[in-house]
């Protein structure tokens, strides 16, 4: 697998598993919010409900009157409360049902003695809210439970449908951008590579191919299995230690980038010039012929008529060339 398509699957686990959590914390943050809103309501009609039946019962004091007011008001997936001291309904039990200390799952008890005004629980699968607001004056509790048109199931597949879409946007978003980023570091990744190889293979003064590069390509030649012949030339810059040593290294550094400059310029593409090491150069030559070797040597001293003018001082230099020729010298 390459280093792009590592990136992406990694970006594309990342992802997963980012949506995953992203996924269940919307889901919490969502149900609570909507939770809360609805216990927010629901306690406010309570209270008010509540205010508006203790003003009613403080001008007649009729126990019947309150549990009339709540006649009619319950349902299937609702139900209207009046609990009295002993924490049952009085208004259930007036209707001859005796629903006990407990309805809809809740404990009355629970109920009147939490110390919030409201809160939800689950039963049977269905999320139920609850609000309880006290009479003034009296020993009752009004209270009002019930159940959203909403279940848990119905609404954890509302959400899921909703971050699935979230969920196929942030995911393609997410795979652009990992092939971007992919791209840019495999970019830079292949510069790095390409740098590292030119420095393993080039000189750092002369910009020449180096020692280890002429190793390699002879050691190519020699083992292929063609038959190839080609001449390895030897080129060492006479006096150079001398020049070096009285204008300087500096000055000497110039004289070799110039001397590797000219013959660079000379040779044919398939010729491969290095820098041997010191004041030493190197030719790679193919042979298609055994005068092409006599060529070059007379190209290399046509190079060495002309003077080189560096730094303002002019500088006259031969060099003594050694040759070998593949297969005929071994």
């Amino acid at each position: 697998m390459g280093l792009r398509n590592k990136l992406l699957f990694y970006f594309a686990v990342l992802v997963v598993v980012t949506l995953a959590a992203f996924g269940f914390s919307a889901y919490q943050v969502a149900d609570d919010h909507i939770i809360n809103k609805d216990k927010d309501l629901l306690e406010g009609q309570v209270f008010a409900e509540a205010n508006k039946v203790s003003e009613e019962y403080q001008r007649d004091r009729s126990l019947n009157h309150l549990i009339s007011h709540f006649a009619g008001q319950s349902s299937e997936n609702h139900v209207w409360l009046l609990i009295g001291k002993d924490h049952k309904a009085i208004n259930l039990e007036s209707k001859g049902s005796d629903p006990g200390n407990e309805v809809f799952g809740i404990s009355l008890r629970d109920l009147v003695e939490a110390t919030k005004n409201s809160g939800n629980y689950v039963y049977n699968n269905q999320i139920f809210i609850w609000a309880k607001s006290g009479l003034k004056g009296t020993e009752y509790t009004v209270a009002h439970i019930y159940s959203p048109a909403y279940s848990a199931g119905e609404y954890s597949k509302k959400l899921a449908i909703r971050l699935a879409a979230v969920a196929v946007v942030i995911f393609w978003v997410a795979v652009w951008a990992a092939l971007i980023i992919s791209t840019i570091i495999t970019r830079r990744v292949k510069e790095q590579q390409a740098e590292i190889e030119y420095q393993a293979n080039h000189d750092v003064l002369t910009g020449l191919k180096n020692r280890y590069y002429l190793t390699k390509q002879l050691e190519e030649l020699i083992s292929s299995k063609r038959a190839v012949s080609f001449a390895v030339i030897i080129l060492g810059l006479n006096r150079f230690r001398e020049i070096n040593d009285t204008l300087g290294h500096d000055f000497g550094d110039l004289l070799l980038k110039e001397f590797g400059s000219r013959i660079q310029g000379e040779f044919w593409k398939n010729d491969t010039i290095s820098r041997f090491g010191g004041d030493q150069y190197s030719l790679l030559l193919p042979l298609s012929d055994q005068s092409h070797w006599k060529i070059v040597i007379e190209k290399i001293r046509n190079i060495l008529d002309k003077p080189f003018f560096i730094q303002g001082v002019h500088v006259v230099t031969d060099v003594s060339i050694g040759i070998s020729i593949f297969p005929e010298h071994g």
